[in-house]
């Protein structure tokens, strides 16, 4: 699954929740979700944006130490690179039940995932869908793979063209704001 799918698909899943988007990059991906989300938090090292939401901050940090409150986001996203033990740890950590986790890793990981979370879904081959509860109806298997491997519930192709081109936008305003700054330096 590509990183623009599982952002649509978050986007889809970060209706009215206090979002958390780690190893967020530029934060393009995060202040999609921002548009649906109460709140939204990028950890990595994207800069502020003055066209970007007011519910969307960033900060700086490790994935295997989030400066996040315990308990505190509803949704996480995650593709850690380094310490996947650790990140997942921090992402149960901050997780308010009955938190959701999208969490993008390879298949042979999936044990190390079963191991910190009561309730896991393979959504596409390497995202996975975590929670310490039942996970939301939106995460539902599909009968034509084994039940082990689970897909999520996508908007129909209209919703996804449309938010596909939100997203193609944003990044547009997003790189030619930079361009701009980047010249005014």
């Amino acid at each position: 699954m590509s990183e623009l799918s599982r952002y649509w698909l978050a986007t889809v899943l970060a209706a009215d929740r206090d979002v958390l988007d780690v190893a967020c990059g530029a934060g393009f991906g995060t202040a999609l979700l921002a548009r649906s989300a109460r709140s939204a938090i990028g950890v990595g090292d994207a800069a502020p944006n003055e066209e970007w939401p007011d519910n969307l901050r960033f900060v700086q940090g490790d994935p295997g130490a989030l400066p996040v409150e315990s308990a505190s986001v509803d949704l996480v996203l995650a593709a850690p690179a380094a310490d996947h033990d650790q990140c997942l740890a921090e992402i149960r950590r901050v997780l308010r039940p009955p938190g959701l986790g999208l969490v993008a890793l390879a298949p042979e990981f999936e044990a190390l995932i079963r191991r910190h979370f009561t309730h896991v879904a393979r959504v596409e081959t390497e995202l996975f869908a975590v929670s310490q509860e039942t996970l939301p109806p939106e995460i539902r298997p599909t009968a034509t793979v084994p039940a082990a491997i689970q897909r999520a519930a996508v908007p129909g192709q209209r919703e996804i063209r449309q938010l596909r081109a939100q997203v193609l936008a944003s990044y547009a305003d997003a790189r030619a704001a930079a361009a701009v700054a980047t010249e005014q330096r």
